[in-house]
């Protein structure tokens, strides 16, 4: 027993050995085992990772073609961040690392407005609403936008883009549940002005009365909400400063989607109007109540031309004097202003009042004495040796009193706010005609305080 007690003890030392050997050739050590999970789980998360990344992609382009609003800020958000992220690295190169001084920083900047000043209209046009709205609160700012980016926000003063007539029809029957025979006699295909949430065109009631009809987009009202979201986001994230402002104009611009509130805002603004001391210089359109629906305006039609239209008008007359071009005078202009600017002075602010009657009154007298040298000639020598028509003398624009049309406006307004309490709260050289009358024509009071 002893014996047999002795060969188990023997043999077990060599059971381990083997077992330990057995298990060592089953098992890989811990060096070895480490590898080979360490890729089996990479592996797994990289397809799984792909996985998600393709699910994801997939969602958000599924959301893109299913949803517009999203699809709208993620265009937004493609072409402006790179643009936000491309300034605040100059100006942090500019301020921080070379620690130029202002005027020095120029030439950078003019870089970055340069290269996106296009990208940014661009975007605009193909979004269109509440950002062309930006841009024409933006193109009075002279004192702060830069000139690239002013120059086209300018454009869109009065000359955002347009529907089609067939769009604008399918518009008015849709508002109104009537066929367009039933309340037009015609309507002009050609628009007389688009503007951010609509257009306008001139059209013929069924009684002969010449009317100015003004529609609204459809999609205006969601496009709106949507895009001043997309704003406020990139106003939280970017320029914080800037969010109370963007309500402001949140809350504002939510009046504009009835056009019955604003025919409601054009009868008590004339009415004010026609009894302040302004009467006789200022007009805004009447109403046709009965014809106004949500998204149809139906008003007087106001001979004569948009503010913009006289002030170039003016300044071609100018530069044909001088013999000149319109550009050529905006740039001496620019150059003049720079180097007072420059040398800390003030900018020269044009001739007086009284200096532009007394430049009309030469100019008309001039001209109506070349008028009557014109008819001596064509009833005398004319008949033997007609005179060359210059047609574009004849119809040479007309040298506006600037300064006159300037502090009636501003008093006109402060009329309204601090006599009235009732005032356009959205003031643009778009909404503003000279009418050929010689009154100055006031529109647009969607927004009015």
């Amino acid at each position: 027993m002893l014996s047999s007690l002795r060969r188990a003890a023997v043999r077990l030392p060599a059971n381990r050995q083997q077992l330990k050997s057995t298990l060592a050739s089953a098992t890989p050590s811990a060096a070895n085992a480490q590898p080979k999970l360490s890729s089996n789980v990479l592996g797994v998360l990289g397809k799984g990772a792909l996985a998600a990344t393709g699910v994801a992609a997939g969602a958000i382009y599924y959301r893109m073609q299913t949803d517009e609003g999203f699809s709208r800020s993620a265009y937004f958000y493609a072409k402006v961040l790179p643009a936000y992220v491309d300034y605040r690295v100059t100006q942090f190169y500019v301020e921080d690392i070379l620690k130029l001084a202002d005027p020095d920083q120029d030439e950078y900047y003019d870089r970055l407005h340069n290269r996106y000043s296009p990208e940014i209209f661009d975007v605009i046009l193909n979004l269109k609403g509440f950002y062309i709205k930006i841009a024409q609160l933006s193109s009075t700012r002279d004192d702060f936008v830069p000139k690239q980016y002013l120059d086209r926000a300018k454009q869109l003063q009065s000359d955002a883009p347009a529907k089609s007539i067939d769009e604008v029809v399918a518009i008015i029957e849709q508002s109104t549940g009537k066929p367009i025979g039933a309340l037009f006699q015609s309507i002009d295909p050609t628009p007389l002005g688009a503007a951010s949430i609509g257009q306008v065109h001139k059209a013929i009631l069924l009684d002969g009365t010449t009317v100015v009809v003004k529609v609204q987009y459809p999609e205006a009202e969601k496009h709106f909400r949507n895009d001043i979201g997309t704003i406020k986001s990139f106003c939280a994230l970017a320029q914080p400063a800037h969010l109370p402002m963007m309500n402001e104009i949140e809350k504002q611009f939510m009046n504009e989607f009835d056009y019955r509130k604003e025919a409601d805002h054009l009868s008590e603004v004339r009415a004010n109007i026609q009894a302040s001391p302004y009467s006789h210089s200022f007009v805004v359109p009447r109403p046709y109540p009965d014809l106004c629906t949500k998204d149809l305006l139906v008003m007087e039609y106001l001979q004569g031309k948009s503010l913009l239209d006289g002030i170039h008008q003016h300044f071609e007359v100018i530069a044909n004097e001088r013999h000149t071009t319109v550009d050529a005078l905006r740039a001496e202009q620019d150059k003049e202003d720079a180097e007072r600017d420059a040398a800390g002075l003030a900018r020269r602010t044009g001739p007086s009042e009284e200096d532009l009657r007394r430049y009309q009154k030469l100019l008309q007298a001039r001209d109506t004495w070349t008028a009557t040298k014109h008819v001596l000639y064509d009833y005398s020598v004319g008949w033997l040796y007609p005179r060359a028509s210059n047609s574009s003398a004849d119809e040479g624009g007309k040298l506006l009193n600037l300064a006159e049309i300037l502090r009636l406006v501003v008093e006109v307004h402060g009329y309204e706010i601090l006599v009235n309490g009732c005032f356009n709260g959205d003031p643009h050289p778009g909404n503003i005609m000279l009418l050929d009358d010689g009154r100055i024509g006031l529109i647009d009071y969607g927004q009015v305080k």
